[in-house]
């Protein structure tokens, strides 16, 4: 799967490492989904709520929400873009 991925998103730095580690990173990108977070947040790794309180849960899922809803602008801008040359 790796070999075909234009594009990677973890959830950490410490993910991107690895994988950067273990693959390298070749023609494809690897983005760590809470730098797009439009809010100012503080931390680039968004928390895993696993084992948390329902309130924990929420927030991470609104964050991956926000983060995902500027990854897919990004993404049609960057499509818009090609379609235009």
């Amino acid at each position: 799967m790796w070999a075909g991925a234009e594009l990677v998103v973890v959830m950490e730095p410490g993910q991107q490492g690895i994988l950067e580690a273990l693959f390298g990173r070749g023609n494809r990108e690897i983005v760590i989904l809470g730098d797009l977070d439009p809010q100012a947040v503080g931390m680039r790794a968004i928390a895993d709520p696993v084992g948390q309180p329902k309130a924990a849960f929420e927030e991470s899922y609104a964050r991956i929400d926000r983060c995902v809803g500027e990854l897919v602008k990004v993404l049609s801008d960057v499509g818009g873009e090609q379609g235009r040359r």
